[in-house]
Parts: C-alpha cells; sequence; structure tokens
C-alpha cells in the first residue's frame, strides 16, 4: 500500500494472493497467484477518486472455472456540487437524454 505523505490518503493498493482462498467450503475458491491493483489521485482537495484498476483473479464456483482479467482506467470526473445541485444536474442530463431516444410510436409509422 503505497501513502500520500501530505493527505494521509491511500494513493495505490496491490495484493497477490498467496495461497488458494476457499469460499464457503466447497462452494468456490480463489486461486494462488491471483492479483489486484488500484490507483487514486486527488481530484479536489480531501476527494481522492480512482484513477485504475486491475483484476487478475482465477478461480472456481462449483463445478465450472472462471477467470477475471480486467483493466479499467477512469478519466473525465466532473464536479457537479453538493447534492442539492448535483442531483438537479443529473434530471437535466437524464431529461436530455430521454429527448434524444427514439420513440416506439414513430418508428412504427
Amino acid at each position: 500500500m503505497w501513502i500520500d505523505e501530505t493527505s494521509g490518503e491511500a494513493a495505490r493498493i496491490e495484493g497477490d494472493v498467496t495461497e488458494d482462498i476457499s469460499i464457503g467450503l466447497f462452494l468456490g475458491k480463489i486461486y494462488k497467484g491471483s492479483h489486484f491493483m488500484q490507483e487514486r489521485y486527488e481530484f479536489v482537495p480531501g476527494l481522492w477518486l480512482t484513477s485504475f484498476s486491475q483484476y487478475d483473479f482465477d478461480g472456481r464456483k462449483l463445478f465450472s472455472a472462471f477467470s477475471v482479467h480486467e483493466r479499467t482506467f477512469y478519466s473525465s470526473y466532473r464536479y457537479i456540487g453538493p447534492p442539492k445541485e448535483a442531483l438537479a444536474a443529473i434530471q437535466q442530463e437524464l431529461g436530455r437524454a430521454e429527448l434524444d431516444k427514439p420513440r416506439a410510436d414513430t418508428a412504427d409509422q
């Protein structure tokens, strides 16, 4: 884990599974060697947001194997304001999205 010295916030966390992890006796298992990592940055003073996540998990659930190998980059965060302003902005944006949708009754004509 990497901690930002000035804020005391976690800037990065990374881990490896060193032994198989059983989930509910025989229900599932995460295999040794699985890995995770997340990086965060200070978007505005006091607000830390994820900028990158990576998950590499292999295991099984019941009798079927699974693999999760995912990398996600997060960007273009937008600060809207306190909750009251954020709610109004979200409602306005949802209203615009509804206007952009093709209507079923006009598509049939």
